[in-house]
């Protein structure tokens, strides 16, 4: 799951409701609050494995996992405000189960920031290909929609798809302005994983709405 909270948009027991709903294995947070304690405490049993590298910015990203981290990274050489985060991740329960996941909210793609949003889409396309095998997720606010040049392009050098057959086209941010909102939140797989289903989540507060998806490893 990867949703974008908007500082204190998201309510805490909203978001707390929507993770006993769905119960994910992963969540990728962006915008966090400056104190992101009432969200993020009730779910420290259930999310042993956490990655957190935050040093102010609304481009922050936080991963919360069930699954074991071997081995992360996180990358601000787009701009130290502007982070990608990688990781190998494996199933606690099932030997030789894993998969590499990118996760960031890029920059949005306006006047000087397009540039920084390229620079750090190659970092994270760099990243999602350095798994060879193909099991690899990214996911994020992305700031693109699906029929932008520089998603298509992204994708392409990444290695993913967005299996739109398997999601709704359900906006993710603005939604409750009508005819206003974007899709622009994502979760993409690569080859090495088979997207079960992929949709839009409840309102917990946010501008954003989550994105959810089911997912199995080929192998």
């Amino acid at each position: 799951m990867t949703l974008n909270l908007h500082g204190r948009g998201t309510r805490p027991e909203a978001f707390q409701a929507l993770v006993e709903q769905w119960k994910p294995d992963m969540i990728l947070l962006t915008e966090l609050p400056e104190d992101g304690t009432p969200l993020m405490e009730p779910l420290a049993n259930r999310y042993p494995h956490r990655l957190a590298e935050r040093n102010g910015s609304p481009f922050d990203v936080v991963l919360l996992s069930r699954w074991r981290i071997e081995q992360r990274s996180i990358d601000r050489s787009a701009a130290a405000f502007l982070p990608v985060l990688s990781v190998r991740a494996c199933d606690p329960h099932r030997a030789g189960l894993c998969l590499t996941l990118v996760g960031l909210h890029a920059a949005r793609p306006l006047g000087r920031n397009l540039r920084l949003q390229e620079a750090q889409l190659r970092i994270a396309a760099a990243a999602a290909r350095a798994a060879s095998t193909g099991d690899v997720v990214v996911m994020g606010d992305l700031n693109l929609t699906p029929w932008s040049r520089g998603f298509r392009r992204f994708a392409e050098q990444a290695g993913v798809r967005d299996n739109p057959q398997e999601r709704d086209l359900s906006a993710t941010w603005l939604s409750r302005l009508p005819l206003a909102g974007l899709m622009i939140d994502h979760v993409l797989t690569g080859t090495g994983i088979r997207m079960l289903r992929s949709h839009v989540g409840s309102d917990v507060g946010s501008d954003h709405l989550p994105v959810i998806a089911d997912l199995a490893l080929s192998g």
